[in-house]
């Protein structure tokens, strides 16, 4: 299964920290073990109002990938798995941890 989330967030402050405890409870969400990640914080020096945090799970069944852009009180959470999973139970995990799932673009 693949699917891209794009959420509106609450009070995003994007930290390395922040967004490593998102990737551990999406993956335990999706019951599957972390193997190893990776995360990386930006501040853009000519553009102060660009930060951010991208952060990337490698799964047993797949991959995890969050980018935050605080400047939109946006993130994009992009799941891909090689195993069924539940999407309302990931979605309610999501709020609960301040993402609200924004309605899907129209063409």
């Amino acid at each position: 299964m693949h699917h891209v989330f794009h959420f509106q967030v609450d009070d995003l402050i994007p930290t390395k920290e922040s967004a490593e405890d998102a990737l551990t409870k999406i993956a335990s969400t999706l019951d599957s073990v972390e193997l190893n990640r990776c995360s990386i914080v930006y501040d853009i020096e000519d553009e102060p109002n660009i930060t951010g945090v991208t952060a990337v799970a490698l799964l047993a069944t797949g991959t995890v990938v969050i980018t935050t852009y605080p400047e939109f009180e946006t993130a994009f959470i992009d799941i891909s798995s090689c195993q069924d999973y539940d999407v309302a139970k990931l979605d309610t995990k999501l709020a609960d941890l301040g993402f609200h799932l924004l309605p899907a673009a129209q063409p």
